[in-house]
């Protein structure tokens, strides 16, 4: 039967110099100086008189505080905040306190505070929000074996050490335990800051459980141990261990926690099981081997943070997801870090992957962490931020300002019906060693992205360091701060070109080096079945293609392959290739160009022969030189390059001919291929031509169409054959049309090719702003050409053509397709000072005006018609036509004769002005419509027989076969009819007049 503490008990007051109060005694116990009357604290804190509650309290105290046993529960009691009442039932001990006036906390200092097993402590507070500060005040540890609970928050701070022993339980709302020492004002205000930069702080440590129903568990101490058999929960709130010299908690969670002064030797230790809603670790040097389980209630899973200032060591488990919802957040900092092989950090989720970041967050710039200098995750390491069910993957970060050695596995993958990868990276910004597995996988959805970026990266080798192997199967420790001198003078990174191939068929992977990285290996894959993979390097100065020879390939699926390099892409050997089947192919480069080393030659493959092709980007603030570029598909790719010069093989973008039965019997669309620079260009030759339709034996199929090419290079550009034409039809099919856009090559200089073939485009624009335009072999709908000294083009097939000669310099323009002649329509021609020379095997119709400086030569071997833009020139003007040859515009000579050659009829329906004669023959009739006129000195008609209608125009003159006369039309036919619009010219039918001529003065004729 429990005794319970009443006024029966005899007692005396003696002075405590530690509490320095009077408290009350057993009647036996010797006093240590100080009499007088009975002396209490108060709620107010003042002192006076005792009242009947403050005797029931001090006898409460006097018989808790009886030396009857060495060790029992709390002893010595003394409420300096508000007020406590002890009373005792055998071994069980209830503080029943009241808050300080306008406060929400009670302080009691105490002689000692142990409960020993078997015995109970309870604490009965106002409500579940009130907190009960409780301070030792001797150089007595608490050892806790017993049960301590409360319904409100409880605090014991003891310097001397705290143990809540194996079998303990401490069962609050919330409870704050410290051997960091609190200030009597600060106990009195009821702040919780603990410990200072002078006094030393005792240990804590936990082996037994400790639950906060409602708030948060905080252990503080210069050293803080959880042991094994511990469980430590926070189930609606933080659990928090922190190991420092002076500590603040200015608020709940882990954000309250504010570390004013730590040292590396402040550890702790955790070997048991910690959980909450958050659960954080605060150390000079952290030691997780235990269980910490963070399992939110909300949408978001929990937050764990493990927080060192010079070591963190990892073997233990670490698991934060929310009920059904999306994994949580951990972070684990410190100068060296290390995850040894049984750890496991997991942020998984079934909504979501969370995020684990470890030494630092993405590229290191994540200011929640402090970032590591070294980084090791073991083999056997397991680092997640999966979605379970449904959902993206999370993100997982190694990092670390000096070096990162990974051995572990990672995963942020997918969720299983739903979602995509998420996000990692892995590195060490000056050196790191890469051997681990990584999983972004997702089932029904885009795998998610790694990145590698350390300061130089070689791709294939392993480094030397301190006579070991480095990327071998062994190396040292590296979160040994000892061993760090060992990799402080390392600036190359090796990962082996096979890893590099294994990460891609689980991730897109991103290598990123501040300078360099160097390919020594060749890199092969097989992709992704369900989506394409991307490979990207990024160099802040060169990528190198190392050696000869140098692949990047994937054997089946595609793979989109982009690098970029501050100065340079090059090929240190004998060449270098990338094969991506249908993905796409990506180069950027700075001023060090593209392809730009010794004897440098560069494949570029994105096409697929049973997909869709992929496209091809090079862009260049330098040279552009490479090899072949093929792009060649379902619908061939778009191929666009850039660059001050720019030098390649041969360039395709076909698409592929049909290949079945149905809708894949018909032929594919040619892609595009656009090429600009402020320098030359040269180019093998262009193929985007459609592809043929597949001949079924019964059935028409379609070809594809002809594609569209862009080129322009400022000085000069010379393009070798060049083809846009569309496929042919299957079984008497349609034939794709050709160019289904356009084909422009210019140039500041000169567009010239000796063999240059351009064929089947419905529009085709050549220019040469400062430069000539030659080449041969052009079939096209329609051709127009710019150049400033001159045009020279043969061999082609041209349904349209326009050209102008802005400087000086000929236009020659032969349209000479013998087996397939076709008619010419002469849209418009103008030459600044040179002559035009215009031969088409077929028919010739000019619609627009046709002008020179020189001489105008027009030969047609079918009909010639010259429409109503008519010819000047300043030179001779000869047409010819095999057969017909009809005038509908004006055709004028202003310094030279005319000719007419016609092999059928000849049929005039203009005005023909030549400086000197005109001469007119005919292998048919001869014809004058209502406006013709001749002027010229001679005028000779003749056809073949001899006999010349008339024209109807008055004052002309003609020639009958042998004979010859002059023309002379008055000179003041010149603008004098006010009726009329004239032209300068005196025998522009404009000028005549159907109207009374008045003339004042003088009109005089030869």
């Amino acid at each position: 039967m429990g005794s319970k503490a009443s006024l029966n008990h005899v007692y005396r007051t003696v002075w405590n110099r530690a509490l320095g109060a009077m408290v009350a005694v057993a009647e036996n116990t010797s006093s240590h100086g100080g009499g007088g009357s009975v002396s209490l604290v108060s709620a107010g804190g003042s002192y006076g008189v005792a009242t009947p509650l403050a005797l029931a309290l001090a006898v409460a105290l006097a018989w808790g505080a009886g030396a009857r046993t060495a060790w029992a529960n709390p002893t010595g009691g003394v409420a300096v905040v508000g007020q406590a009442t002890m009373t005792t039932d055998g071994n069980k001990l209830t503080v029943t306190t009241q808050n300080g006036a306008g406060g929400n906390y009670s302080s009691i200092n105490w002689q000692s505070f142990s409960i020993p097993a078997g015995s109970t402590t309870h604490f009965l507070q106002p409500n579940a929000t009130s907190t009960s500060i409780n301070r030792v005040v001797t150089n007595t540890p608490s050892l806790i074996f017993g049960t301590l609970s409360s319904n409100g928050n409880l605090v014991l701070v003891n310097q001397s050490g705290i143990t809540v022993g194996a079998g303990a339980i401490v069962d609050t709302a919330g409870f704050t335990a410290s051997t960091m020492r609190m200030t009597d004002a600060d106990a009195m205000a009821g702040r919780m800051r603990f410990g200072d930069a002078i006094s030393s702080a005792g240990k804590l440590s936990v082996d037994g459980n400790v639950l906060a129903r409602s708030g948060d568990v905080v252990l503080l101490g210069g050293t803080v141990e959880v042991g094994k058999n511990a469980l430590i929960q926070a189930p609606n709130g933080s659990t928090i261990l922190a190991a420092g010299q002076q500590i603040e908690i200015t608020a709940r969670g882990l954000e309250g926690i504010s570390l004013q002064l730590q040292a590396p030797e402040n550890s702790v230790i955790n070997l048991g099981k910690l959980n909450g809603d958050a659960v954080g670790i605060f150390a000079g040097t952290l030691k997780h081997s235990g269980v910490i389980q963070a399992n939110a209630v909300s949408t978001e899973g929990g937050k764990v943070v493990l927080k060192a200032i010079d070591k963190l060591s990892i073997d233990g488990s670490v698991q934060v997801a929310a009920l059904g919802q999306k994994g949580g957040s951990i972070l684990a900092s410190a100068k060296h870090v290390k995850l040894d092989s049984t750890a496991l950090l997991d942020a998984s989720g079934a909504l979501g992957g969370g995020e684990v970041l470890v030494g630092g967050g993405y590229q290191g710039k994540d200011a929640r962490l402090d970032n590591a200098q070294t980084t090791d995750i073991a083999a056997g390491v397991q680092l997640k931020a999966d979605a379970l069910v449904n959902g993206d993957g999370g993100t997982v970060v190694v990092w670390a300002d000096g070096a990162t050695r990974y051995l572990g596995s990672l995963s942020a993958r997918g969720g299983a019906l739903g979602g995509n990868g998420g996000v990692a990276e892995v590195s060490g910004k000056q050196y790191l060693d890469f051997r681990g597995t990584v999983d972004l996988t997702a089932a029904h959805g885009k795998k998610g992205s790694l990145l590698l970026d350390p300061t130089n990266i070689i791709i294939g080798g392993c480094a030397d360091i301190d006579n070991s192997v480095a990327c071998g199967y062994g190396g040292s420790d590296i979160s040994d701060s000892t061993n760090w001198s060992d990799y402080s003078s390392v600036t190359n990174s090796y990962i082996t070109a096979n890893q590099v191939g294994y990460l891609l068929e689980y991730a897109d992977v991103t290598l990123a080096a501040t300078n360099d990285i160097t390919l020594n290996s060749n890199i092969s894959t097989y992709g992704a079945s369900n989506a394409a993979t991307t490979l990207t390097l990024n160099a802040g100065h060169n990528i190198v293609f190392g050696g000869s020879h140098r692949t990047i390939e994937s054997y089946s699926n595609a793979l989109n392959v982009s690098l970029n390099a501050g100065n340079a892409i090059a090929t240190g050997g004998y060449g270098a290739s990338i094969y991506s089947r249908g993905g796409n192919i990506s180069l950027t480069a700075g001023s060090g160009g593209v392809g730009s080393g010794a004897m440098s030659q560069m494949v570029l493959d994105s096409g697929r022969n049973d997909g869709s092709a992929g496209n091809i980007s090079i862009t260049s603030g330098g040279v552009v030189f490479t090899d072949t570029l093929s792009a060649n598909g379902y619908g061939g790719g778009v191929v666009s390059i850039s660059g001050t010069q720019v030098s390649t093989g041969a360039i395709s973008a076909k698409g592929v001919d049909g290949d079945s039965y149905g809708a894949q019997a018909n032929g594919y669309n040619g892609g595009s291929v656009t090429i600009t620079a402020s320098g030359a260009v040269s180019v093998g030759g262009i193929d985007v031509t459609g592809g043929v339709g597949y001949d079924n034996g019964y059935s028409p199929t379609s070809g594809g169409k002809g594609g569209a090419v862009t080129v322009s290079g400022g000085y000069g550009t010379n393009v070798g054959t060049l083809n846009v034409g569309g496929g042919y039809g299957g079984y008497g099919g349609a034939t794709g049309s050709g160019g289904s856009a356009s084909v422009t090559l210019s140039s500041g200089n000169i567009v010239y090719g000796s063999n240059v073939t351009i064929n089947g485009a419905n529009s085709i624009a050549l220019a040469a702003l400062n430069g000539a335009i030659s080449g041969n072999g052009i079939t096209a709908a329609s051709l127009s050409t710019l150049s400033k000294t001159g045009t020279n083009l043969s061999g082609n097939s041209v349904s349209a053509f326009s050209g102008t000669v802005t400087g000086s310099g000929n236009l020659t323009f032969y349209n000479n397709d013998s087996e397939s002649p076709a008619a010419l329509t002469v849209l418009g021609v103008s030459v600044a000072n040179g002559d035009v020379l215009l031969d088409n095997y077929g028919g010739v119709t000019t619609t627009g005006k046709v002008s020179a400086s020189g001489a105008v030569s027009i030969a047609a071997h079918s009909p010639l018609t010259i429409g109503a833009g008519g010819i000047t020139a300043g030179g001779g003007i000869t047409l010819g036509a095999s057969t017909d040859l009809t005038l509908n515009g004006v055709i004028q000579s202003t310094g030279a004769g005319i000719s007419f050659n016609a092999g059928g009829n000849l049929v005039q329906n203009s005005g023909v002005i030549a400086a000197a004669g005109v001469s007119a023959t005919a292998g048919g009739s001869i014809t004058f419509g209502f406006n013709a006129f001749s002027s010229g000195n001679p005028v000779s008609y003749t056809d073949v027989n001899g006999a010349v209608t008339a024209p109807a125009v008055p004052l002309s003159a003609v020639v009958s076969p042998g004979g010859a006369v002059s023309d002379f039309l008055d000179q003041f036919l010149a603008a004098v009819d006010q009726q009329q619009t004239f032209s300068d010219d005196p025998f522009d039918p404009r000028n005549r007049s159907q109207d009374a001529l008045v003339v004042e003065g003088q009109i005089c004729t030869p």
